[in-house]
C-alpha cells in the first residue's frame, strides 16, 4: 500500500469516528430537549405542586435533560477536536486519541466507573420511577414486586462505581507516561506509572500488557460483546514505602506477530497494560490503553514472536519480556519526593 492510499484510508475511517461523535451528539441533545419539555410543560401546571409522584417524575425528566444537554456538547467538542488533528497528524492515529496525544496512556479505571455510575444512575432513575407509579397496587398484585430488581441493580452498580471512585480518592489519579510514543511491533515499549501515594509498608506490584480483541456475536436481544486475551507479559516487583510520590517504569518486548492497535468494523484490536498492589482495606488497581501500531517502513529490533517470549523469565521476577543481560535498574530519589526506576 502506497503512502497517498494509506493517508486516503486513514482520513476515511477517522471521519467515520468523527461523524458517530457527531450522530450521538445531535441525537443526545435531541432526547435532552424532549425530557427537558416535558418536564418544564408538567412544572408550569397549575396542579404541579400537588400532584407529588408526578412532580419527583418531572424534576427527574429535567436532571436527565441537562445531563444529555451536557454529554451532547462534549461529543460535539471531541467531534470538533478529533477532526483538527486528522487534519494536522494524517498519518499519526496516536495522536487523534486525547490521552496519548499528550503522551499518556488512556485510564480505562476512569471509563468504568463512569460507565457503572451512568448504568446503576439509569437503573435506579427509571426503576424507582415505575415503583412510585404502582406503588399503591405493589402489595396487592405480587408479581409486581419484580420491579424491585431494577433500582436493586442500580443501587449496586453505584456501590462498585462509589468503591472505586473512594480508591481513586485514596490513591490520588495515577498517569502512565508514554515514554516510547507510540509502541510498534517487534521493538520495546516503556511507560511509566505514575502513583501520587505514600505507602506506608512495603507492597509487591504485579503488572502486565495484554493483546486483546474484542468483537460482537449474536443480533438483536442475543447480541453480546466478548474480549480475547491474544497475548499477554508479566512483570512483578517491589514498591519502596515512605515515598509521597512512586515512579514504577515498566519495560516490554513487543511480539513482531501480534495484532496492533487497530479497528475492523465492529471489532477492536487494543493494548492494556494493568498494575495491582493488594493492599490492606483498598487495593491499589489501574487499567491503561496504550497505543500500538504497525510500521512497514521500520526495522524490528528484536525481532521476537509470541512463541519465543513465552515463558521466558530472568532472575528478577521480570517475565517474559526483559532478557537479564539488559536489565540494569537504577534507582533514584527525586528532590520531588518521588522515586524514579530506570533501566
Amino acid at each position: 500500500m502506497n503512502d497517498s492510499m494509506m493517508h486516503t484510508k486513514k482520513n476515511r475511517v477517522s471521519d467515520s469516528t468523527s461523524n458517530v461523535y457527531r450522530i450521538l451528539a445531535l441525537f443526545f441533545a435531541f432526547l435532552s430537549f424532549l425530557f427537558s419539555l416535558a418536564g418544564l410543560a408538567f412544572l408550569n401546571s397549575k396542579n404541579s405542586i400537588y400532584d407529588q409522584p408526578e412532580l419527583i417524575k418531572n424534576v427527574v425528566f429535567i436532571i436527565i435533560g441537562l445531563g444529555g444537554l451536557s454529554g451532547a456538547w462534549w461529543l460535539y467538542r471531541m467531534h470538533k477536536w478529533r477532526l483538527k488533528q486528522v487534519r494536522n497528524y494524517p498519518n499519526e492515529p496516536w495522536m487523534w486519541n486525547p490521552s496519548w496525544s499528550k503522551g499518556l496512556g488512556q485510564n480505562e479505571y476512569s471509563v468504568r466507573f463512569l460507565s457503572l455510575f451512568i448504568a446503576g444512575s439509569f437503573f435506579l432513575g427509571v426503576g424507582g420511577f415505575a415503583l412510585i407509579q404502582v406503588w399503591p397496587q405493589i402489595l396487592k398484585t405480587p408479581p409486581l414486586f419484580l420491579l424491585l430488581i431494577f433500582p436493586a441493580l442500580g443501587l449496586l452498580l453505584i456501590f462498585f462505581s462509589l468503591k472505586m471512585l473512594h480508591a481513586e480518592r485514596k490513591f490520588g489519579t495515577s498517569k502512565c507516561h508514554l515514554n516510547t510514543r507510540p509502541g510498534f511491533l517487534g521493538e520495546e515499549l516503556f511507560v511509566t506509572i505514575e502513583i501520587p501515594y505514600n505507602f506506608s509498608q512495603r507492597a509487591s506490584f504485579k503488572a502486565h500488557l495484554s493483546n486483546t480483541y474484542t468483537y460482537s456475536s449474536g443480533s438483536g436481544n442475543s447480541r453480546h460483546s466478548h474480549t480475547d486475551t491474544l497475548w499477554s507479559s508479566h512483570q512483578s516487583g517491589q514498591v519502596p514505602p515512605h515515598q509521597p510520590k512512586t515512579e514504577i517504569p515498566l519495560r516490554f518486548i513487543i511480539p513482531t506477530d501480534a495484532q496492533p492497535t487497530k479497528s475492523e468494523g465492529s471489532a477492536q484490536y487494543d493494548w492494556t497494560v494493568e498494575i495491582y498492589i493488594p493492599l490492606p482495606g483498598a487495593d491499589y488497581q489501574q487499567s491503561f490503553r496504550v497505543p500500538v501500531f504497525f510500521d512497514p517502513q521500520r526495522s524490528s529490533t528484536h525481532n521476537l514472536t509470541k512463541e519465543d517470549l513465552e515463558g521466558q523469565e530472568d532472575q528478577r521476577s521480570l517475565q517474559g519480556f526483559v532478557r537479564a543481560d539488559l536489565l540494569e535498574v537504577q534507582v533514584k530519589h527525586l528532590a520531588s519526593g518521588a522515586t524514579r526506576y530506570s533501566f
